[in-house]
């Protein structure tokens, strides 16, 4: 039994071989696979048009002496982070990209109108609070002691109707 476990394992070594070599061996006989067709190169050939006819659209350069290239073009001193220091929308912009600005110069205003009816809310407010420290001042008048006794007899009726629910509910 041991045998052919032995065996099994060397034919599988073959066999991984084997297939090894096949796939290197077809890969060489292939050749390279990026090789352009030929009419793939004839239509990437650029030709020049005489004048009056259309030019070529592939390509659309600007009027002058120019140089060209691939790269990343990057800014000569390090770029600067704004942040405004409250969360908002902007509705002005004092400024334009490449402007010189001085250090504490106002560059963009925030929207506003939640804040102006936030400081109309509090004002009111305080005015209501004042008056009414006017008034305590003053004194109480006449219709207002007069709602204060009618609201503190409401609360002794209250209070014996409750007395008397209670007594209900004990005697029960």
């Amino acid at each position: 039994m041991s045998s052919l476990k032995k065996n099994a394992g060397s034919f599988v070594l073959v066999l991984v071989v084997l297939g090894l070599a096949a796939a290197v061996t077809r890969t060489a006989i292939a050749g390279p696979q990026t090789t352009p067709r030929e009419r793939d190169r004839a239509a990437a050939e650029r030709v020049e048009n005489p004048p009056g006819q259309n030019p070529d659209t592939r390509i659309d350069r600007p009027e002058g002496e120019l140089v060209g290239g691939l790269g990343v073009i990057e800014p000569r001193e390090p770029e600067v982070r704004l942040s405004a220091g409250l969360a908002g929308r902007i509705a002005v912009i004092h400024v334009a990209e490449g402007d010189v600005v001085e250090a504490g110069a106002v560059l963009v205003e925030l929207e506003h109108a939640s804040e102006e009816a936030q400081l109309a809310a509090a004002e009111a407010e305080v005015a209501v609070a004042q008056a009414t420290l006017v008034r305590t001042q003053r004194g109480v008048r006449v219709e207002e002691l007069d709602a204060i006794g009618r609201e503190a007899d409401a609360a002794a009726a209250r209070a014996e109707l409750s007395r008397g629910v209670l007594s209900r509910l004990e005697q029960a």
